[in-house]
Formats: structure tokens, C-alpha cells, sequence
């Protein structure tokens, strides 16, 4: 692949005061104004495989934000490994960027492990690579579409996240954020930004992050599924559980009463796998997975609670949900733990004539009439 040239991309350098920025503030209660779609693209200096994640980054001041990494992720690695050095860890932060780049951020571990660049992802989704330049003032790259592009050094230093109370800003899940008391700090050494820029954010509990969290967990649960040897049709991520804690699995027509256990283990083994997952609906291949209407009508017409609800108790969870506490459950043994539960909705062999969908005809409608020819003289 050849070289970028920055030509095609020319950008304006901005003063470096990221409080000129029209970053939002979601709720008056919120720590500040927050970067809530802001992938950061950073290289490990022991590895040298680069990384790209979505973090939340608060404004702390014109030159000064605090970051939220999830504790063991890839950029914390990357960070310890750029401080056992005695140094800062250089940073790109990314603000409006193509669905492929922002999709494959977000796979998980099992489809991007540690040793593959996201970046490479991004290019398979888009069908051509993603052209980087490097930055104007730390040593490392950025993409070169980006709208606005914050650089700057991830330091050791670190600030409570919130100066003024509890709260940081609304989750995913749609409850309120609590503020962390202790944050890395990033020190913001420039700003650019391409011709009339648009600064891309998302609400916390908003329908698009759910949808950027789910597309790589759904790949992941059908990997997982089809190395099982019990490949499901389809993998749907419901926004209600924020794109990761509520599992829709289609399934095919079943061969035989052993398909009844099949679908219940295999459903079981996805909650197993996946820490986050706290809930898996399964249905049939004649269930629309991607209408609640549907999906309810399945629960209604295909579930008994007494033989097709299996619950999996006491497992590891994501704390974020305020259900996963043991002041909710006195049966869990850890806060950040929770029951889980398959919700089997499909039809048993035994009785699969029972339940046919009706599959009506298309309405036939008379022949349109030609006009009279005109009669001629």
C-alpha cells in the first residue's frame, strides 16, 4: 500500500484548548464536559502492536483530560508497559470516524486478541486499508480521516475524576455514572481538525453505542457457537441490555428430540463464556429477531416458565447493572455478580405441528384493463 499523502487530507491546526471544543455535557449533574466516542490509537512500546479503543475522557481543563480504562484492557497494558520505561504513552484521539474503524474498536478480545491490530479489522470491514499520517506533536500515528484528532501524552499523574460531587456522566446500561476517585491523566499537546469539522459523541444509554458494542459480540457468540458444533442462523445483541447483556439466538428447524437439549446447552455455554452476557432468548427460525413484536410474541406463545426458564446463579457479571448487588440479591456472593438465565422460546420436536405460523397469500389483484384504441376515421 502506498504511502498516505497528507495532501489529501489537509487539516488545520486548532489552539490547543480542548474547553473551545463543542464537546457535550449530557446532564447537569454530569463532572464535566466528556469525549464519549473518542478512539484512542496507541502503539505498546514492548510489543509494538498498536491499539485502538473507545474510552470516556473528561475536559479537566484546556489541556488536561482524564481517562477510564477498563482494568487489564489493551491501552492499560500498553500504558504500564510505556511507564516501566519512565515515560508518557503517546496518544491519538479520535473524534468522528467511519463505522469500520469505530466497529472494530469495539470487538472483544476472543475475535481481536492482544497480538492484532484493530486497525487491520477495520480495513477487512471497509474493503481498504485505513490510511494513517503521523501526528504534529508526540511520536505516533493517527487516522487520517478523522474529523478532529486530540494528541497527547497518557501520563503517570492522576486527578479524581469528578472535582465537584459523585456523579461522572450517564452509562450504557441508562443509569447514572458514579465518578471514579482516581483517573489517569492525559496531557493534550494538539489539536487538528479537517475543514468544518464534526465532533461525533454519544449518549450514554443511547441506541447507537448499544449497536457498536453488540456487532462484535455478536460475531464472537457465532464463533463461539460454531466452534461448539451447534452453529446458531443468527446472533442479535438487544439495545435493551445496552448491545451486551441480552443475547437473541435464532435457531434451525430441529432434526430431533436431542436438538430440545441442544439448543438449552449451547445457550447455557454462551452465558458461561461471556461475563456480560446475563440473559439469552432463543427462537426459531420463524421468529423476526430483530422485532420486539415478534420477540414477545415468541415469549408469550412458546414459553413455559416451569420447563423452559434455566437459570444459572450466582455467576461473575458487570456491576454497572444495579440489579448485580447483593443488596438486590442475598443469594449472590458478590456484588458484580448475578443470576443468568435461558429463556428457551423454541418450539419442542415433539410438538413442532402445533405451532405453524399461518403464512398468508399475496393479495391478487384483476389484471389492469387497456384502454379502448381510439376509433380512426
Amino acid at each position: 500500500v502506498p504511502a498516505p499523502d497528507p495532501a489529501r487530507w489537509p487539516r488545520e491546526t486548532l489552539p490547543v484548548d480542548l474547553t473551545a471544543l463543542p464537546v457535550p455535557v449530557l446532564t447537569d449533574e454530569d463532572a464535566g464536559p466528556y469525549l464519549t466516542l473518542g478512539a484512542v490509537l496507541a502503539t505498546d512500546p514492548d510489543t509494538g502492536v498498536r491499539n485502538l479503543s473507545v474510552h470516556r475522557m473528561c475536559v479537566q481543563g484546556p489541556d488536561t483530560l482524564t481517562i477510564w480504562m477498563v482494568p487489564g484492557r489493551d491501552l492499560e497494558l500498553a500504558h504500564q508497559a510505556a511507564l516501566r520505561r519512565g515515560s508518557p504513552l503517546p496518544v491519538a484521539i479520535h473524534l468522528g470516524l467511519c463505522p469500520a474503524v469505530l466497529l472494530s474498536s469495539c470487538c472483544p478480545t476472543s475475535l481481536v486478541p492482544p497480538d492484532l491490530d484493530e486497525l487491520a479489522v477495520a480495513g477487512a470491514l471497509a474493503g481498504q486499508p485505513v490510511e494513517l499520517l503521523p501526528c504534529r506533536t508526540v511520536d505516533t500515528e493517527f487516522i487520517a480521516h478523522a474529523e478532529y484528532v486530540i494528541e497527547g501524552e497518557l501520563l503517570a499523574d492522576r486527578a479524581p475524576e469528578s472535582r465537584h460531587g459523585t456523579v461522572a456522566t450517564p452509562e450504557f446500561l441508562g443509569y447514572q455514572g458514579r465518578a471514579h476517585p482516581s483517573l489517569p491523566l492525559i496531557r493534550v499537546t494538539g489539536i487538528t481538525a479537517r475543514e468544518s469539522p464534526i465532533l461525533q459523541a454519544v449518549s450514554g444509554p443511547g441506541h447507537e453505542q448499544s449497536v457498536l458494542l453488540g456487532f462484535g459480540m455478536e460475531a464472537a457468540v457465532l464463533d463461539l457457537l460454531r466452534r461448539r458444533g451447534t452453529p446458531a442462523l443468527a446472533a442479535h445483541c438487544h439495545t435493551a441490555g445496552g448491545g451486551q447483556l441480552m443475547v437473541v439466538l435464532q435457531w434451525p428447524a430441529k432434526r430431533g428430540p436431542e436438538d430440545d437439549v441442544a439448543v438449552r446447552v449451547a445457550a447455557e455455554a454462551v452465558l458461561e463464556q461471556f461475563r456480560m452476557a446475563k440473559l439469552v432468548l432463543c427462537v426459531g427460525d420463524d421468529v423476526d429477531i430483530e422485532s420486539d413484536q415478534d420477540l414477545w410474541w415468541a415469549m408469550v406463545t412458546r414459553f413455559q416458565a416451569d420447563q423452559d426458564l434455566h437459570v444459572l446463579p450466582d455467576r461473575e457479571g458487570f456491576p454497572l447493572d444495579p440489579s448485580q448487588h447483593t443488596g438486590y440479591s442475598p443469594s449472590l456472593s458478590a456484588d458484580g455478580r448475578t443470576a443468568k438465565a435461558v429463556f428457551d422460546c423454541t418450539v419442542p420436536y415433539a410438538q413442532r405441528a402445533r405451532f405453524q405460523r399461518p403464512r398468508f397469500t399475496e393479495p391478487s389483484l384483476p389484471a389492469p384493463r387497456r384502454p379502448a384504441a381510439p376509433h380512426l376515421r
